[in-house]
């Protein structure tokens, strides 16, 4: 007897379950019988539901596209949808709505990019020019450079000047130098030559310019902060180049803005001669003639200058002074003569 004892509680356990399913069908029955309306409703819901669906997704057989679908406003979406010639209208309008206003709204609004210019031919050398080389010492390092990008005159009144053939880099942005050496400062000069900075030096002291030194900003007896301006030589630069086709000469000077007067820089260069250096833990090594790191001729100051302005101008990126006069300025890549003529004084004649 006590074997069959769990086969019955298990048959007993089924007989509920079936006892209870039986009677939640039933209710149901009994509800739907009570609320025939409800269950009719459900149905014609369900029913339009799918017919919506069906509705959006049709296609066409013929041209394959979507048949009218009704919007928001109860426009069908092919009503809503534009000729191009107008969509190209409204989408102008839309940007002069857009750039019209005060400047303040639009102070962060998308530039236009400038359009590239092609860059002009290139001047003509006289053949009276002597390619200007000097030869190099031991320690002197080897910096590198294209020699024949510099040539010296001797003209008939006895003038002495020095030209470099550079390349424009920049027409647009912030200055730090207005040339400066080859793949060094590209980015906030407007030439560039691939010449050694020590060439430079000695074609201008050939033409008996005296170097003075770089800006100082500090008092090596006090030590503390007191700016000390660039002094040499002043030097008159000009520039001969192509613009338009056409050949043109302007002072250096009118490529470079003053971002406060929106006027032309108005000062000359002086010949502040940068420095040389030894390496510490090699004191009879090369030399290394700084302003090659690219501050050949700087609108901004700095230690290492070549060339700089007798006046303060900050090299900080918040402050700096000066920027380029883009709509002066020729196409990228277009070969520049860079001529450099001292201004020396005229010795007292002696009584």
């Amino acid at each position: 007897m006590k074997k069959f004892l769990p086969f019955g509680f298990l048959i007993l356990c089924l007989a509920m379950v079936i006892t209870l399913e039986i009677g939640c069908q039933s209710n149901t029955t009994d509800s739907k019988k009570k609320n025939p309306t409800k269950v009719v409703q459900e149905k014609s819901e369900t029913k339009n539901h799918h017919e919506s669906l069906e509705n959006a997704t049709s296609f066409d057989k013929n041209d394959h596209s979507t048949q009218k679908l009704k919007g928001k406003n109860g426009i069908s979406w092919e009503e809503q949808e534009e000729n191009p010639t107008e969509k190209k209208a409204n989408s102008k309008s839309n940007l002069k709505n857009q750039n019209s206003g005060n400047d303040e709204d639009n102070q962060f609004s998308l530039i236009k990019p400038e359009k590239k210019v092609p860059k002009e031919k290139s001047p003509a050398i006289p053949k009276d020019w002597i390619p200007f080389q000097v030869k190099k010492s031991k320690n002197q390092g080897k910096e590198g450079g294209n020699e024949n990008l510099i040539y010296f005159e001797k003209t008939k009144e006895g003038t002495r000047k020095v030209h470099l053939i550079a390349e424009v880099c920049l027409r647009r942005g912030i200055l730090e130098e207005f040339l400066c050496k080859s793949i060094t400062k590209e980015h906030e000069s407007i030439l560039h030559v691939d010449l050694d900075g020590r060439l430079i030096h000695a074609a201008l002291l050939a033409t008996g310019a005296k170097p003075g030194s770089p800006a100082k900003f500090y008092n090596p007896k006090t030590m503390e902060a007191e700016y000390t301006p660039a002094t040499g030589t002043p030097i008159r630069i000009s520039l001969t180049y192509y613009k338009d086709g056409q050949l043109k000469t302007a002072k250096a000077q009118e490529w470079i803005k003053d971002q406060q007067t929106k006027k032309e820089l108005e000062v000359d260069w002086v010949f502040a001669g940068s420095r040389l250096v030894k390496a510490p833990d090699d004191p009879e090594g090369t030399e290394f003639y700084t302003a090659n790191n690219g501050d050949f001729f700087s609108v901004s100051n700095f230690p290492d200058s070549l060339l700089d302005l007798p006046i303060k101008s900050s090299k900080d990126d918040a402050q700096r002074n000066f920027e380029a006069f883009t709509e002066r300025i020729p196409a990228e890549g277009t070969k520049v003569i860079v001529t450099l003529e001292p201004i020396l004084k005229k010795e007292s004649s002696k009584p």
